[in-house]
């Protein structure tokens, strides 16, 4: 339909790739993001909407792929072209700063994280001041840098504010609701109450079965944050299960090395360190050290 550079062909290129990267194909994401970018860089000469999402959308493959160092750069790009296209406050601005304050936490840099999130969350208060999901993102986001820096009791408010805003502007089972309730569960292990932290993570890992049929990295990821809470409380054999089952997910989802395998085996030692099974927990680790070289 349209010969040659079109925006029309970069926007579906993009589709594509998030579509690829949904599939656990981030290598081909990768390869059509880039294709989508470089063409909107030639149909836009300088700032452009499109060119920063398409930075933006690169960035986020290459923080799936474990390469923050190089997903932080482009978001700085991205967060720098949407200051000088949107003058003051703005939505994409503060999506801009979350982002890059993913990527500094990702990059173990979170007082740095911390700053550009407490930034984000009161721009996106003066230009919503009232309920609103990019409100409830920042809290959430804010209160897990605080969580990754030791300071859950900080973190809760936080938390507790964003899910009073996911039930009033959602009812039923939400993809960032259950975010944070995983996040509620983690500031309740971190204070020593790992009975309540157990309800929490199941509350969220049953949701996100709901959510998602099938596989997905969400559902491996609440899998093991609750056999990690079932290791803490003494149910190594029942932890066990759900880390097996998360490493598969994630080796199913996710074709060959992944960031996220190497972690599921990781983990999956720890619970069989756990059990007394050494050889095995040995081999787990010694694959998934491979993986991060």
């Amino acid at each position: 339909v349209h010969k040659g550079d079109h925006p029309n062909t970069a926007s579906f290129i993009s589709s594509l790739a998030n579509a690829r990267l949904q599939f656990g194909r981030a290598k081909e994401a990768e390869t059509l993001f880039i294709e989508s970018m470089e063409m909107r860089q030639r149909l836009f000469k300088g700032d452009h909407p499109d060119v920063a999402a398409s930075l933006c959308n690169l960035a986020s493959v290459l923080q799936e792929l474990g390469r923050h160092a190089e997903a932080e750069t482009l978001y700085i790009r991205s967060l720098e072209m949407k200051q000088r296209l949107f003058r003051g406050d703005n939505q994409a601005v503060v999506q801009g700063m979350v982002n890059l304050a993913n990527a500094r936490k990702d990059l173990g840099r979170l007082p740095e994280a911390e700053a550009l999130l407490i930034q984000a969350l009161a721009m996106i208060q003066r230009v919503y001041n009232y309920d609103h999901a990019e409100v409830a993102i920042c809290l959430n986001n804010l209160a897990d840098v605080l969580l990754s820096s030791g300071r859950a009791k900080d973190a809760w408010p936080h938390l507790v504010r964003a899910l009073e805003i996911w039930e009033r502007l959602y009812e039923g089972d939400q993809p960032l609701k259950s975010k944070t309730i995983d996040n509620m569960a983690k500031a309740k292990e971190s204070l020593g109450r790992p009975t309540e932290a157990e309800v929490l993570y199941v509350q969220a890992l049953e949701m996100r079965r709901r959510l998602y049929r099938g596989d997905h990295p969400d559902v491996a990821r609440g899998m093991n944050n609750l056999a990690g809470i079932l290791l803490v409380l003494k149910r190594p054999a029942e932890a066990e299960t759900l880390y097996v089952a998360a490493l598969e997910m994630n080796r199913r989802h996710w074709k060959g090395d992944h960031p996220s395998v190497a972690f599921a085996l990781r983990s999956l030692a720890g619970g069989r360190i756990a059990l007394g099974r050494f050889t095995d927990a040995d081999q787990h680790l010694v694959e998934a050290l491979e993986m991060y070289r």
